[in-house]
């Protein structure tokens, strides 16, 4: 995991604060596939923690739905749900296009250039970056969240990043198949309407920005099915320290 999320975290035993976190990321970085099955024993033994603070974080992430328990089993790493994903992206939407529309009518000359430096740093990466897409996602997910931030509605972005799990690993996955250039042209679209003022330009933008998950998931669940739910097709099992999304995609960009 990470260079290197397991290795670091092996080298000292985590305590109660320190094991969700690592949990919840493994899971949402993709470093687990979706659907694997864990004991509460393997992840006491992998991340050298005791029992109390694993069975607490699992209960953490089974209210979040990104584990499912498995009575006399153990664990398994929920498989995507796309119902809730769409209902994850559809509260993104609607509070977003709120704050980006007043984004678009309120901010200040110094605001426009933070974000527009934002963007350039996805362009960079585009030219120069380690085909690392969690590092893509991350400075996505900053452009996006600096419009919060800007309009004093960050509390807003925070609670929607807690509660965006399947969103977030579809939106991991989906780096795989677009194009990187395709997404830096709807930000730059984005910040094209800002600076107009056009605050319905922004909501129009915005709106086919995240609404393009719904032809790359399709494409998706055909050539993955075994990571959603709904389908009788499992992966092969995987073992804590492979990481998963380089193991399928290579970690190299296209």
């Amino acid at each position: 995991m990470e260079e290197n999320l397991t290795e670091r975290v092996q080298e000292r035993q985590l305590d109660n604060m320190e094991i969700y976190p690592v949990l919840r990321k493994a899971i949402l970085d993709l470093y687990v596939c979706p659907g694997t099955e864990l004991s509460i024993r393997n992840l006491c033994e992998y991340y050298h923690a005791g029992r109390s603070p694993v069975r607490d974080a699992v209960m953490r992430l089974q209210q979040e739905g990104l584990v499912t328990i498995l009575p006399q089993r153990g664990i398994m790493i929920s498989l995507i749900d796309l119902d809730i994903e769409a209902q994850e992206r559809y509260m993104r939407l609607a509070v977003e296009t709120a704050v980006t529309r007043d984004f678009a009518v309120r901010h200040t000359p110094e605001q426009l250039q933070e974000a527009e430096r934002l963007l350039q740093r996805q362009v960079d990466w585009l030219q120069h970056g380690d085909g690392d897409y969690r590092s893509f996602l991350d400075l996505d997910d900053a452009f996006h969240e600096y419009f919060y931030v800007a309009m004093g509605r960050d509390f807003c972005f925070r609670t929607m990043q807690q509660s965006g799990g399947f969103y977030r690993r579809m939106r991991l996955l989906c780096s795989q198949v677009q194009q990187m250039s395709l997404n830096l042209e709807q930000h730059g679209l984005i910040l094209d309407a800002v600076r107009a003022g056009d605050a319905d330009g922004v909501a129009k933008a915005l709106s086919n920005h995240l609404q393009k998950l719904d032809y790359e998931e399709k494409e998706l669940q055909q050539k993955y099915p075994y990571m959603f739910k709904g389908t009788q097709i499992r992966a092969s099992a995987q073992h804590l320290g492979v990481d998963f999304l380089r193991a399928v995609y290579g970690g190299q960009k296209g």
